[in-house]
């Protein structure tokens, strides 16, 4: 299956979301399945197949709080000794605060100072150039 997770989320989404009844979903699920792949080959119609049977088995429940029980603090996004704009401005973006910064803290014209992307590194991409 690769990297690629549309079946096996489109089956847990309908197996407890309860839309539409369970087996009902499913059957959706595997006609278009056959629908979609057939022109590549029963190999890789079975594969899918096998793909929503492994997901059915794997499903269970994971019983989580109801409420925040933790206590810790997150350390700060872009380190002490950054500069004030780093701290002030892309710490926030970086922290998920940037919707809170009034527009007056960003520069004029929006050119932002050099070399503060040496800050941002949230390794949020999968690959990364070299």
């Amino acid at each position: 299956m690769g990297l690629l997770i549309n079946t096996i989320m489109q089956t847990c989404f309908f197996a407890i979301s309860e839309v539409l009844p369970k087996e009902e979903a499913l059957a959706h699920i595997k006609d278009s399945i056959v629908k979609t792949y057939s022109r590549k080959g029963d190999a890789v119609v079975q594969k899918n197949l096998q793909a929503v049977e492994n997901t059915l088995s794997h499903l269970f429940l994971i019983d989580y709080p109801k409420e925040v029980t933790s206590n810790f603090d997150l350390s700060s996004p872009v380190t002490a000794n950054s500069p004030d704009f780093v701290k002030n401005v892309l710490g926030e973006i970086i922290a998920g605060r940037g919707d809170k910064l009034p527009v007056s803290a960003f520069p004029l014209a929006a050119i932002y100072p050099t070399a503060t992307a040496q800050y941002e590194k949230r390794n949020i991409a999968l690959d990364i150039p070299v």
